[in-house]
């Protein structure tokens, strides 16, 4: 089990958590994201919808940082280090800003790459 050494950032959703790694310093955890909490639409974005009542790491950013982090009700954003922005749980109203209504891993939002990230 990891332990996360530092804290730079969290977000509540409607019930569930996310909680962004990092400190002052550049450690091994700087921009590891972990969720908890309620999954049923997969906003946790770790491929179930399985309830976690601890921290877990979102393995689809194991090698990509972030930089921010927001919770909906029942979705998830995240914001990379290089400007892409991901996706996950309940989008049945456009949410997500994909076509899709319910995804339980982090998908990129073609749609809003940023070409200038203040994160190089």
């Amino acid at each position: 089990q990891r332990r996360v050494h530092g804290i730079k950032s969290i977000a509540a959703g409607g019930h569930h958590s996310m909680v962004l790694a990092g400190t002052c310093q550049l450690t091994v955890d700087d921009g590891s994201l972990y969720t908890f909490g309620y999954s049923a639409h997969g906003q946790l974005g770790l491929h179930t919808t399985v309830n976690q009542c601890l921290p877990q790491l979102v393995r689809d950013f194991a090698s990509i940082p972030i930089a921010q982090i927001a919770a909906g009700w029942h979705h998830s954003l995240a914001l990379t280090m290089r400007g892409d922005l991901y996706a996950a749980g309940h989008g049945a109203w456009g949410q997500l800003g994909l076509s899709l209504i319910h995804i339980c891993r982090c998908r990129r939002i073609e749609r809003c790459r940023s070409r200038w990230s203040p994160y190089h």
